[in-house]
């Protein structure tokens, strides 16, 4: 997620802030600070906002240790985690593959509503000790909103824990990934559409709905699109996504640089240098000094890059980390010999063939198979 800053690692897992973290984080202490707890408690106004401040704090501390439960479960299933990132709707662990087993995924799933319920209890139990009176409704309203965050994440509607709790009961029963992920993806769609209707319902009050809401239907359905990417890419192999493109010259400058793009279609290069391999990105250049009158070389702009080995990769996991680190090209090798270039724009003109293709009735299918040149 774009916009965010790390500022610690836990068992590897970048913690991350979001920029739209800090907006929800001022809205909630705000309310808080004005209306939950003048409404509740006699306190004064700096009471309040410090209240409101530690509750909103506290909260999100919460959503920290849901997610790490997520995670934790994950990398016990030898799932990589990359990073947690705080933002507006609360928290969202990237762990870079979905489970192959449907315990795995259940396992994974139950374990963030398990934290949240386990946090309420030890909120609860502080609430009721009596602590005294500043501390008393801080625990209790962290006690409810725990209680809240396991209760919510358990509606059977994907995204949702529940709704992957639900997705693997599914593929459990059904032994089809692809069917239980769609019917678990309906089912979180038309949750999302109920959130929206009963934010226009409460409207203005009830604009946090909506956009919850939309933001669960475009989660369900880029959920079930993954999961037709991943079959899509898992009938084939890395060569097949390969195509030949010439190495460019290093000491070309950039205009003939850009003069070769125009005539091979392309917006990137490859270059071997010393064993090493370099590219040129016109998607990712860095600065161009626009002063100086010498001709800026290629070899000055170009960055370095580890070549893809066709045995050390699958095709889905290849296409997800470009799409996380937003790669667009990346040079291939087979026994060390270089062979060609993946690009994004490849694999999704495959993903876009095959899914028009998964249309089309058995009887008008081609039995014969054709291999991509991912051209």
């Amino acid at each position: 997620m774009n916009n965010s800053l790390t500022i610690i690692k836990v068992r590897g897992i970048k913690i991350r802030l979001h920029i739209s973290w800090l907006l929800v984080l001022a809205i909630l202490t705000y309310a808080l600070a004005t209306n939950f707890y003048p409404m509740r408690y006699d306190f004064d106004t700096v009471t309040n906002w410090l209240l409101g401040g530690a509750s909103a704090i506290l909260l999100f501390v919460s959503v920290l240790i849901h997610e790490l439960a997520h995670s934790i479960i994950a990398q016990k299933h030898k799932l990589g985690v990359r990073s947690i990132t705080l933002f507006f709707f609360g928290g969202l662990a990237n762990i870079e593959s979905d489970p192959e087993k449907p315990l795995a995924e259940f396992r994974i799933s139950i374990g963030g509503p398990l934290a949240s319920l386990g946090l309420g209890i030890f909120f609860y139990i502080l609430y009721i000790a009596n602590l005294g009176e500043y501390f008393t409704p801080l625990f209790d309203y962290l006690s409810k909103v725990n209680f809240i965050l396991a209760i919510f994440n358990m509606i059977p509607a994907f995204p949702l824990d529940g709704g992957r709790i639900f997705r693997s009961i599914l593929w459990a029963y059904m032994e089809d990934l692809k069917k239980a992920t769609r019917i678990a993806s309906n089912s979180g769609k038309i949750f999302g559409s109920l959130l929206v209707a009963l934010g226009i319902v409460l409207f203005p009050a009830g604009m946090w709905f909506i956009l919850l809401g939309l933001f669960l239907m475009f989660l369900a359905e880029s959920g079930y699109k993954q999961v037709l990417i991943k079959f899509a890419l898992d009938k084939i192999n890395i060569k097949d996504l390969v195509h030949e493109r010439p190495l460019i010259n290093p000491d070309w400058t950039l205009d003939e640089f850009l003069r070769w793009c125009r005539k091979e279609n392309v917006l990137a290069g490859i270059t071997i240098k010393n064993g090493e391999y370099f590219k040129i990105d016109l998607n990712n250049l860095p600065p161009l000094n626009k002063k100086t009158t010498e001709p800026q070389l290629v070899k000055s702009i170009m960055t370095k890059v580890n070549p893809i080995k066709t045995e050390d990769y699958e095709p889905f996991q290849l296409f997800k980390e470009m799409q996380n680190n937003n790669i667009s090209i990346m040079p291939v090798v087979e026994n060390d010999q270089y062979i060609g270039v993946i690009s994004t724009e490849a694999i999704n003109k495959f993903i876009k063939i095959e899914s028009i293709q998964e249309l089309l009735p058995d009887t008008l299918k081609s039995k014969t198979t054709i291999q991509s040149n991912g051209s």
